[in-house]
């Protein structure tokens, strides 16, 4: 009986004195800052705009995710370095925040075993070769619309993620075969690349401008113009030789449209 008193009462001085835990020496890492933890596996540039560029530095331990931070030292971060990202061959899934509006050259490049990523209706710009080689992208997960995808500037073919992966927009596969847009203001370089499931596109005359080889490899696709004839701010290959018909030539048939005879 008085053994069993002396362990009750040592019991009760561990739980007391926070000593419970006796003999491990194991380093407590959630008690530094997330601004501390960042900085163990990225690396940030401070823009001139005071926001920050990011890069990884390491990889997390016993993880092939990657959750790229918005903020440090409490400002945003707006964007992916160049080649942030290059040639890692252990990201699996990478998610990019609401705070980024750009993704640098070749950041996502030669990432062969990367086959989920998530991507903010903020971005404005993807840069050459971003996502050259990710041989296994199935998924690429844009969280807005269609209409706000095709504003996306991308710097060739090889930086807009659909030469490999499907299409989806917040979490739904985006699979339609005719489109019509929702009033956009552009439509921005290689928007469409690679889409080849679709058939029609109607563009409204709301857009201004729409860049170089928006419609590339779209093989089987007939495009319908709300305007007359081509804007000036069109680029000269926009519609990469697909058949186009525009205001005047083409009319609605039972809802579908169709080329006039």
């Amino acid at each position: 009986m008085k053994k069993r008193k002396q362990v009750f009462l040592l019991s009760l001085f561990f739980l007391f004195t926070g000593c419970a835990n006796f003999g491990s020496t194991k380093y407590d890492s959630s008690s530094k800052s997330s601004d501390e933890r960042n900085a163990e596996y990225f690396n940030f540039r401070l823009k001139h705009d005071n926001t920050y560029a990011i890069s990884l530095k390491k990889m997390p331990e016993n993880t092939t995710d990657i959750l790229v931070p918005s903020q440090y030292n409490g400002k945003k971060i707006s964007e992916i370095e160049p080649r942030a990202f290059y040639d890692r061959w252990d990201i699996t899934s990478i998610v990019i925040p609401s705070s980024v509006e750009s993704i640098g050259a070749s950041a996502f490049s030669l990432c062969y075993h990367l086959n989920n990523v998530v991507l903010p209706n903020t971005l404005k710009n993807i840069d050459s070769f971003a996502f050259q080689g990710c041989d296994t992208l199935e998924k690429v997960n844009y969280e807005g619309t269609i209409s706000q995808w095709v504003t996306i500037n991308f710097g060739n073919n090889y930086s807009n993620p659909l030469y490999m992966g499907n299409l989806y927009l917040q979490d739904e596969l985006y699979d339609k075969e005719n489109i019509l847009l929702e009033n956009p203001d552009k439509i921005g370089n290689f928007a469409f690349a690679n889409c080849s499931f679709l058939k029609t596109v109607i563009i409204p005359d709301s857009v201004k401008s729409i860049g170089n080889q928006a419609f590339l490899q779209c093989d089987s696709l007939n495009i319908y113009c709300e305007a007359i004839q081509k804007p000036q701010e069109w680029d000269i290959s926009w519609n990469c030789d697909r058949p186009t018909y525009w205001n005047g030539q083409w009319s609605y048939v039972d809802g579908v449209p169709t080329p006039n005879r």
